[in-house]
């Protein structure tokens, strides 16, 4: 009776397809019922599960998912589970690692680009105002530069630049960041300061290190190394005058970046120049120039 009302349906109400669906699942039950009905053993090669998990545009687009759903999302190509915790899961395999890449910055301004392919999740931005200029010595001698200021998105991280040596020590700089970075500032070191005898003072140390060693009688104070923000070292002298006091390095910071910007402006400060020889004086070393490094993370 029930297979004669089937019939019925399918000969006078179903449409081409559902007609082609019943008469597929019929020949797959009959082949079914042979089957285990036989005394024969049978082989079979398994060649696809003949199951597509639906294509959606962003899992948002997905109307009441329920438990157990599986879909696949062009928009980032990976299938998703939904979980018995009303959540989307990917079922993809996990990504490689990719390692940390790093952009430096050691002069000049321009504007920092975040990579796209792929973006990082944050970045870590350690930054250095320039180091002052050592003083000179002698009779008369002249003070050293002061350091330039470095920036980072304009005003979100500025690290200022160390005071140039004199007779007294130069002072080191302060730094600061905005809100949304995390991190930490720090004030650069102090110069050592000059005497009347025959050793100049030493530069001031940055977050980096880098101050100028000082020189003893005759001789120019010692530059402080490149991109790191020390202060440059005091000169010596011979006769009993002043001797150059030491420049004080540039502020720093050392800061993470969640979920950054597409672009910033970025300026790196300039090392303070020595300061000029007075009477029977040397030269006052150069400061440091400043720097700023970017590292971008994947994971």
């Amino acid at each position: 009776m029930g297979l004669t009302i089937s019939l019925l349906w399918l000969l006078t109400t179903s449409t081409n397809i559902e007609r082609m669906y019943f008469m597929k699942s019929s020949i797959l039950l009959a082949t079914l019922a042979v089957l285990l009905t036989s005394n024969e053993t049978f082989a079979f090669t398994l060649t696809g599960l003949h199951f597509s998990a639906p294509t959606i545009d962003g899992k948002s687009s997905v109307y009441s998912p329920q438990t157990g759903d599986i879909v696949y999302d062009s928009s980032d190509a990976t299938f998703y589970g939904f979980n018995q915790s009303s959540s989307w899961v990917s079922l993809g395999a996990t990504a490689a690692a990719v390692a940390p890449t790093i952009q430096k910055f050691l002069s000049g301004s321009g504007t920092y680009t975040t990579p796209t392919s792929p973006a990082p999740l944050y970045i870590r931005v350690r930054a250095v105002g320039g180091g002052g200029g050592g003083g000179g010595s002698g009779s008369g001698l002249g003070s050293g530069g002061n350091g330039g200021t470095t920036t980072f998105g304009t005003s979100l991280i500025v690290c200022n630049g160390g005071s140039g040596g004199a007779s007294l020590y130069g002072s080191g700089a302060s730094a600061s960041y905005g809100t949304g970075p995390t991190g930490v500032a720090f004030t650069g070191g102090g110069g050592g300061s000059g005497s009347v005898s025959n050793t100049g003072g030493v530069g001031g140390n940055s977050m980096f290190g880098g101050g100028g060693s000082s020189s003893i009688s005759a001789n120019n104070g010692g530059n402080a190394a490149a991109n790191t923000g020390g202060g440059g070292g005091g000169a010596g002298v011979n006769s009993a005058t002043f001797t150059g006091a030491g420049g004080g390095a540039g502020g720093a910071v050392d800061v993470i970046i969640a979920s950054p910007a597409s672009t910033y402006s970025y300026s790196v400060g300039a090392g303070g120049s020595g300061g000029a020889p007075g009477t029977a004086g040397q030269y006052g070393g150069t400061g440091g120039s400043g720097m700023i490094e970017v590292t971008e993370y994947y994971q």
